[in-house]
């Protein structure tokens, strides 16, 4: 049973995970990313709390498209990029490992 918490912005009891979705704007130029694993999304607000691992690996996805545009002179893009949700993938043999 996952634990119960309080929304750190609306104060409401929450216990679900889920996907988060955030907007950075710099510039003239807009990144939305959509499907971010969340580790809490509260029910009443939307805040969401995501791993610090993952926060890092989305801000340097994000730093490297702004800084593209400081180098670049066409228009400034709107990118949108979203995650899929995680599948769960069922299979009755056990996975072996590949050499790559």
């Amino acid at each position: 049973m996952a634990k119960i918490i309080k929304c750190p912005i609306c104060f409401a009891l929450t216990e679900k995970d889920g996907v988060a979705t955030q907007v950075f704007r710099r510039n003239g130029m807009v990144v939305t990313i959509t499907g971010i694993p969340a580790v809490r999304v509260c029910s009443h607000c939307g805040h969401a709390v995501i791993e610090w691992e993952t926060a890092e690996q989305v801000e340097k996805l994000v730093q490297f498209l702004l800084q593209w545009t400081e180098n670049y002179r066409l228009p400034k893009p709107m990118v949108n990029i979203n995650f899929p949700e995680p599948q769960i993938v069922k299979t009755t043999q056990p996975l072996q490992a590949v050499a790559v």
